[in-house]
């Protein structure tokens, strides 16, 4: 009967175990499921007190040593809620350190077991804590006691019981511990009866073969000479020492490696060689030697200069009380070896970063894709107002901005990597760069209620440098983007001077600072990824890199100083040059006016993709008399040939069957007269060049600007 009703009560209660090691939980989730009980598993103390707040289990067990929340503090949180604090509240522990023993006497816990648990021992006091009597005649005895640790002063506040149960505890683990070193002791004993048997044994067969016959002692001896002869001449540093560890033998490559001589080291013994404090450890050592007839380990050995050098040690017990050891230097293998762990946990967290980054890279493109998608099928739907109509729009405008802004950044830093930048340096007025970028980015500061400040410029006389202009453009506006989304209150201030040769600019912030730990890191690839903040989650978090890249390309630094919580203010420097050069046909190009040309044009559009095309078709109709299309490279050439009268050709580089490439040097063959503007997805260095050397007049990138495209015709037909 009573073993029914134990059976009751275990399948009516429920046990909340509290365990960060998937091994150690299930293994107490399968023991006290297998007497009944039922289990409820908790990752961490969070999670526990999360569990906590939504159900009253009869007991908690939980391990002590876990991430963000331990189990002191687990504990200290039930025992500090009325709703929790008659929960019973069982700790898993080592109890090695005295911390570990004030912190389990102030925690408040019922009940410590240490580890490794007797599974008898933690089911009984499960068995107990539940108890019905036993809760209900359970008299809480407060205990408190005053105590210096560590030159502080200590105050525990706990239960008498607790204050029992715990030395309890620590007594058991005391004796399970004396228990172990008895049978190991009895085993050595055993060991070193058998290992005794074999040397009386093999010393016994010696003597008998010696008193046989003199010649095979003459070949002995003869070759105890060639034994010695090698010992000594040895790279591995070998000793001879008696019982008591004192040398009796070294030879020369001991006084190689340690730097005593063979007649100092008969003087000493191993113990004079060890670390003051690794002494117990060698005599452990020793002791391993006589008792089981030989050790292989690492150690430390103290040389002449005070140094101390890591070496492998093979030591064994010879016939006659004598002990045999060779050593090897190993300190050039090890810490090799660190520096191996070293570069592992260096990929390792490179790894890691670059998963972190792709992340974020699939939620940049995907989420302002979804917005592109969401948004162009809403507005299919025919009975949408005006108002829903435009804001829709917007929505699919900003989403195609923030997409192609990714884009653009991994496309740039892919570049970077491959080395594949080109700097175009012309004359540039850097007071109006700056200017015009404030002028810019002060609406969206505005609306996050900043000051966005233009505080310092250079000289009129002095604010022209040669430099490229649009890799300074990229590098301010990644600096002052960053500034307004770290900052929430405040003022953001820009500006720059003349330092010597070399111009600085600055953008200051009052935002959220960076820890001095990652002042440089902020600059390395996928680190944004790496940052708690969850801004830093929105854009690619390769800004800051590709900043420093165009920084280093042109000959320039950048740095940061900031403190955490008080701003970030980000310094880059160019080099003051001021030599000037002809006018380019891209400084052309940007100066030309955004105007219709003067003629209508007879147009080819080169383009297999129909969004493109059709893109393409409805943007041109204003300059167009005629728009002819081809879907391949042969089909342009074809289309060119059977209408010379073609005024502009949009040539796509990548098309089925001949590439724009190829296309374009066909058609130059029977038609120099005609403009052919490349226009190309990839965007990479290089596409200009590649497009010109075909034959072509010009080159766009996708996704085409409207404005840029109309420029270029106003450049060739204006």
């Amino acid at each position: 009967m009573k073993k029914e009703s134990e059976n009751s009560v275990s399948k009516s209660t429920e046990i909340l175990v509290v365990e960060d090691s998937i091994t150690q939980a299930t293994q107490i989730k399968h023991l006290l499921e297998s007497h009944h009980y039922r289990v409820v598993v908790a990752n961490d103390g969070k999670e526990a007190i999360s569990k906590l707040s939504k159900h009253k289990p009869s007991l908690v067990i939980s391990d002590i040593v876990m991430p963000e929340m331990n189990g002191y503090e687990l504990c200290k949180k039930i025992k500090s809620n009325k709703n929790t604090e008659d929960i019973p509240v069982i700790l898993l522990t080592i109890l090695t350190d005295p911390e570990e023993i004030i912190e389990g006497l102030s925690c408040g816990a019922d009940c410590f077991i240490t580890k490794p648990f007797y599974e008898d021992h933690l089911l009984s006091n499960i068995a107990k804590f539940i108890s019905v009597e036993n809760r209900a005649n359970q008299k809480k005895v407060p205990f408190g006691v005053q105590l210096f640790y560590k030159g502080e002063k200590r105050i525990i506040q706990a239960e008498q019981q607790n204050v029992i149960m715990l030395m309890l505890d620590i007594y058991e683990a005391a004796i399970h511990q004396n228990k172990m070193l008895i049978q190991t002791q009895e085993e050595l004993r055993s060991l070193n009866e058998r290992l005794e048997s074999i040397v009386e044994k093999r010393t016994s067969d010696l003597t008998e073969e010696i008193k046989l016959s003199n010649e095979i002692a003459n070949k002995l001896k003869e070759s105890e000479e060639k034994f010695r002869t090698a010992m000594e001449n040895s790279a591995d540093a070998i000793f001879m020492t008696d019982l008591q560890g004192k040398y009796l033998y070294t030879n020369k490559a001991v006084t190689t490696m340690l730097g005593f001589t063979s007649e100092e080291m008969i003087s000493m013994t191993i113990f004079d060689l060890s670390p003051q404090d690794k002494r117990d450890e060698y005599f452990e050592i020793f002791k391993q030697v006589l008792s089981k007839g030989k050790v292989f380990t690492e150690i430390e050995l103290l040389k002449k200069d005070g140094n101390f050098i890591s070496t492998d040690l093979n030591s064994v017990l010879l016939p006659g009380g004598l002990i045999y050891g060779s050593c090897r230097d190993i300190s050039v293998r090890k810490h090799a070896k660190e520096e191996l762990i070293k570069a592992k946990d260096k990929a390792e967290e490179s790894d890691r970063l670059k998963s972190a980054f792709l992340a974020n890279m699939s939620h940049e493109i995907r989420t302002p894709m979804n917005g592109i998608l969401g948004f162009t099928d809403l507005l299919l739907k025919p009975d949408l107002s005006s108002e829903e109509r435009a804001r829709f729009i917007k929505i699919v405008h900003q989403s195609g901005q923030r997409m192609l802004s990714t884009v653009n950044d991994i496309v740039e830093i892919s570049k970077i990597e491959a080395g594949l930048i080109n700097v175009i340096e012309k004359e540039t007025d850097l007071n109006e760069r700056v200017k015009e970028l404030i002028r810019f980015f002060r609406i969206e500061a505005e609306k996050k209620g900043l000051n966005l400040i233009l505080e310092k410029l250079l000289p009129v006389e002095n604010k022209k440098l040669m430099t490229d202009q649009n890799k300074l453009d990229s590098i301010l506006t990644n600096l002052i983007k960053n500034a307004i989304k770290y900052t929430d209150t405040g003022t953001i201030n820009v500006g720059c001077s003349q330092k010597g040769m070399e111009v600085e600019f600055y953008v200051k912030d009052t935002g959220i600072g960076i820890p001095k730990n990652r002042h440089k890191a902020v600059f390395k690839r996928f680190e944004q990824a790496d940052i708690g903040d969850k801004r830093a989650f929105q854009g690619s978090g390769l800004g800051l890199a590709i900043s420093k890249s165009y920084v280093e390309i042109l000959d320039g630094k950048i740095w940061v100083e900031s403190e955490e919580g008080k701003g970030s203010t980000f310094y880059f420097t160019l080099p003051y040059i001021t030599e000037p050069i002809k006018e380019t046909a891209d400084q052309q190009l940007e100066t030309s006016n955004k105007t219709d040309p003067a003629r209508k044009l007879k147009i080819l559009i080169a383009e297999d993709d129909e969004v493109s095309e059709l893109l393409l078709k409805e943007e041109l109709i204003t300059v167009g008399k005629e728009i002819l299309i081809a879907k391949t490279g042969v089909d342009a050439v074809k289309t060119c040939k059977n209408n010379p009268d073609i005024n502009l050709v949009l040539m796509d580089i990548q098309m089925p069957g001949m590439n724009g490439y190829e296309a374009t040097r066909k058609i130059r063959e029977f038609n120099k007269e005609v403009v052919i503007i490349a226009q190309t997805a990839y965007g990479l260095s290089g596409d200009r060049e590649k497009a010109i050397e075909a034959g072509c007049n010009d080159y766009i990138s996708k996704p085409i600007s409207i404005a840029e495209l109309l420029a270029l015709i106003q450049k060739y037909f204006g």
